[in-house]
């Protein structure tokens, strides 16, 4: 098993080297895959960006953001596809986070409007009430099982 999630490490940063450019990004999306790639996170769930500020020791600062959105940006593209980018609104006057399919949210940019999943209302201000995270691909849980 071990020479399998080797080989396959081995390929997933190979394919990003070729992709990316910047040494800086490359050595962030190596440090990402193997995070991903680790016994320690293979039953995780949700992958926010806060855990991976925390896990790869990172600043918060609009730099370090950048960097990480463009490596998770990748990470979550056709190419490599090792995560899948889902979307939480959370509104007051639910206790729950709600889940929103990625379709309703690119469509709430693209018009300008959310409407409410469960009222049908218009959200205010919901750009600051949609929250980002991300789940294992496919390819991902192929490569822990």
């Amino acid at each position: 098993m071990k020479m399998v999630i080797d080989k396959t490490l081995n390929r997933w940063r190979s394919q990003s080297s070729e992709d990316l450019t910047g040494q800086e990004i490359i050595s962030l999306c190596h440090s990402i895959i193997e995070l991903l790639a680790s016994e320690r996170f293979e039953n995780v769930e949700h992958f926010s960006f806060a855990l991976f500020f925390s896990e790869l020791n990172i600043s918060n600062n609009e730099s370090d953001l950048a960097k990480l959105m463009r490596v998770l940006d990748y990470l979550s593209s056709g190419r490599l596809h090792l995560l899948e980018m889902k979307y939480l609104l959370h509104d007051e006057e639910y206790s729950e986070p709600l889940y929103l399919d990625s379709d309703l949210v690119n469509h709430a940019f693209f018009e300008g409007v959310l409407y409410h999943p469960n009222t049908g209302e218009p959200v205010d201000n919901y750009k600051a009430k949609i929250f980002p995270y991300f789940v294992q691909s496919q390819e991902l849980k192929r490569a822990h099982s």
